[in-house]
């Protein structure tokens, strides 16, 4: 029974962290035209006129129509959009994303490594020599 519930932690341990390193999406600050998101298929953060955030998958153009691309159930859904509307557009930056990723993880278990050391008794145990009673 041990046997089982010690592999039940360690799967959902595995499957914590592993969507841990799935998490951390990073934008590049620098904006690009829609023209140039068209262009390279990527992940993209479009931001509206009214303020509002939207991810895309990709952004690709039919017919001179710009359409934002979302994975919505296994669907792709394409949304129209106004070149108008548009206040910027920042690709995706996969190096920064990794990097983040990996400091917001490493950090952690950093600190927990230094907590469960500290707390650590490394006393020789003499077997009750030197205790007084």
């Amino acid at each position: 029974m041990k046997s089982k519930l010690h592999k039940a932690k360690f799967a959902c341990l595995f499957l914590a962290v592993l969507m841990m390193f799935q998490s951390c999406t990073v934008y590049k600050t620098t904006p690009i035209s829609i023209s140039q998101a068209s262009q390279i298929s990527k992940k993209v953060l479009v931001t509206t006129t009214t303020n509002s955030k939207l991810k895309f998958t990709r952004i690709e153009k039919t017919d001179s129509i710009y359409y934002g691309v979302k994975a919505v159930r296994g669907n792709e859904t394409r949304i129209a959009l106004k070149e108008t509307e548009i206040v910027s557009i920042r690709p995706y930056d996969k190096s920064k994303s990794t990097t983040a990723t990996l400091v917001l993880i490493a950090i952690p278990i950093v600190f927990a490594i230094v907590i469960a050391i500290s707390n650590m008794d490394f006393a020789p145990n003499l077997g009750g020599l030197g205790e007084e009673n």
